[in-house]
């Protein structure tokens, strides 16, 4: 069996006996771009909020790191050359750019910056019908890249992914397609949401609640892109005489110690927003808690567990999707199959010990890589906000339930 083979020092590709020439994305150049008002930088915040994000690198509500040329960065005012390092400040990695106190740039003064960035890129290396192999050129984007689409009867070999800079390409960068689907049996279903499946099949009124943190209340999409709307079309096709109702608490940026802590009467008070619609079944969906200390995300399970007995809820747990790879302890986003994180091997423990279903959409993410995509690019803000495609992998993980 062929396969794909890198050259890196003749940027080269070759697959069995023919060899492509890889061709990077150019640096592009921003020349005297305006600024109206420059903040000041701020070291302590994170890397994104530290100043302001230059617009051609700039994702959805963030930046794409790695892309600013560094020591490319000029600021002026009023034609004035200012100094980086006395009147202002750049983060090269998260491409942000502040003033700093006692430098000369007056606040709300307008600047103009110049500088340069890399272009990300994602080309597909396919074999055409009649047996020979070549390149096919995506799309420069930022943050999320598309894979171009391949000509009528041409198979996809392998995706290069370009990112940052470019004279760094690695084996890294390639990804060969190895699945054009993830494998049958890839996520658990041997323990199921009994109670909504005979509500469901008997044409009975269901209520689900979907509760998580900003991936649930996607406020950065259209309402019909978030996974729970995606799952209720599903659903509502495979069970047309039910009546399904669909309720959403999502609260972007915090955790379920946060909804336990709300006092009565506050917004997204647990017992209020959760507990008292009495959802028939409530689907838990919360990337943040990757971030708790291990014994909290164990304290607040068992709270949650006991206050869904309470009102005699069915529970659906979500694994998170991947963030990013440094975010995961990871070198870059392929050969991560077995997602490494404590709070996912958590939610495995803890839902088969208690018999709670689990919609295990970790393991879809961990495999995108077998089918040439870096699933970094699948962000719309390069951090951690999948885009439709992304949430459509949760209720694939759903569905498998029902």
């Amino acid at each position: 069996m062929k396969t794909v083979r890198l050259n890196v020092k003749n940027r080269t590709l070759r697959y069995g006996s023919t060899i492509i020439q890889l061709e990077p994305p150019p640096v592009r150049k921003i020349r005297n771009e305006r600024y109206d008002n420059l903040p000041p930088f701020d070291g302590t915040a994170p890397g994104w909020k530290q100043g302001r994000c230059l617009l051609a690198v700039q994702a959805h509500e963030c930046s794409q790191t790695g892309a600013l040329v560094p020591g490319s960065v000029q600021v002026k005012m009023d034609g004035r050359p200012m100094e980086n390092g006395r009147d202002f400040q750049v983060n090269e990695f998260w491409g942000v750019v502040g003033r700093l106190p006692g430098g000369r740039i007056i606040p709300g003064e307008q600047v103009s910056i110049s500088y340069s960035y890399y272009p990300s890129r994602i080309d597909s290396l396919i074999l055409k019908s009649d047996g020979t192999a070549a390149m096919v050129t995506g799309r420069e984007g930022m943050a999320h890249p598309v894979i171009p689409a391949v000509p009528k009867n041409a198979v996809r070999l392998a995706n290069v992914y370009w990112h940052g800079d470019c004279s760094r390409l690695s084996e890294d960068w390639i990804y060969p397609v190895t699945e054009t689907a993830f494998p049958a049996g890839l996520i658990p279903a041997d323990i199921l949401p009994e109670k909504t499946l005979r509500k469901l099949r008997a044409g009975k009124a269901v209520r689900i609640l979907a509760w998580g943190d900003s991936v649930t209340s996607c406020s950065y999409l259209p309402t019909d892109s978030r996974w729970q709307e995606q799952f209720l079309r599903r659903l509502r096709k495979k069970y047309p005489g039910a009546k399904i109702e669909l309720l959403t608490e999502g609260w972007g940026g915090r955790t379920t110690s946060h909804f336990l802590a709300v006092r009565p009467g506050e917004p997204h008070n647990f017992e209020e927003k959760v507990l008292a619609p009495k959802p028939d079944l409530i689907i838990s969906e919360f990337v943040n808690d990757c971030g708790l200390p291990e014994k909290d995300f164990r304290a607040n399970y068992l709270k949650i567990k006991k206050a869904f007995g309470r009102i005699g809820a069915e529970w659906i747990i979500l694994t998170p999707h991947y963030t990013r790879p440094d975010w995961m302890k990871l070198p870059d986003s392929k050969n991560c199959d077995d997602d490494p994180r404590p709070f996912v091997k958590f939610l495995r423990e803890f839902s088969a010990k208690n018999r709670i279903p689990l919609a295990d959409a970790s393991r879809y993410w961990g495999r995108l890589y077998r089918q040439g995509i870096p699933y970094e690019t699948l962000y719309s803000n390069g951090i951690n906000h999948p885009l439709e495609y992304g949430l459509s992998l949760f209720a694939d993980a759903l569905m498998k339930l029902f």
